[in-house]
């Protein structure tokens, strides 16, 4: 078989006989045995076993969010109690500004 390259520019590099070895492994579903044995004797036995948190990122920023917006809530809400200023009165203006 004949195999060609791209160079870093895209152009194609030069071609060089390629060797394919065929193939060795075993297309047939794996006896439960088997693959018991593979998994006890791999490096990373275990590793997948572990419980893991499988909250998106996209999840976690929305509930950062949410958390700021509530607490920015809360902060304005303090600040108004602190000045006195009713948190029902939606136009802003305070009780000394209204006439009469």
């Amino acid at each position: 078989m004949i195999t060609s390259f791209l160079r870093a520019k895209g152009g194609s590099g030069a071609a060089k006989r390629t060797l394919i070895k065929a193939l060795r492994s075993n297309l047939r579903p794996t006896a439960a045995y088997h693959k018991i044995a593979a998994m006890t004797k791999s490096p990373v036995a275990g590793e997948d076993d572990k419980a893991i948190d499988n909250d998106s990122a996209q999840a976690m920023f929305a509930r950062r969010a949410q958390d700021r917006v509530e607490q920015a809530k809360h902060a304005d809400a303090v600040k108004n109690q602190a000045l006195g200023h009713d948190a029902s009165n939606s136009a802003g203006k305070d009780e000394c500004d209204k006439p009469g």
